[in-house]
């Protein structure tokens, strides 16, 4: 995933959260998402892969914040 293209346009807060063993898409690519759209912010966790991370309870409470 390339965010060179997409990320510039985005103006908006941004929370990216990625867990670093995710199987579907790379660590790295949320990583370069977050460097690359202007303020953004990155919740890296670990161990919940790709299926388990919006149902974890600190991931939850990162977003709420977030969305507050």
């Amino acid at each position: 995933m390339n965010p060179r293209p997409s990320a510039p346009r985005i103006a908006l807060p941004t929370l990216v959260v990625h867990d670093r063993q995710d199987r579907i898409n790379r660590f790295a690519d949320g990583v370069a998402y977050s460097q690359a759209i202007g303020g953004a912010r990155l919740v890296a966790t670990e161990g919940l892969g790709h299926s388990r991370i919006l149902k974890d309870a600190d991931v939850l409470q990162h977003i709420s914040a977030f969305l507050a």
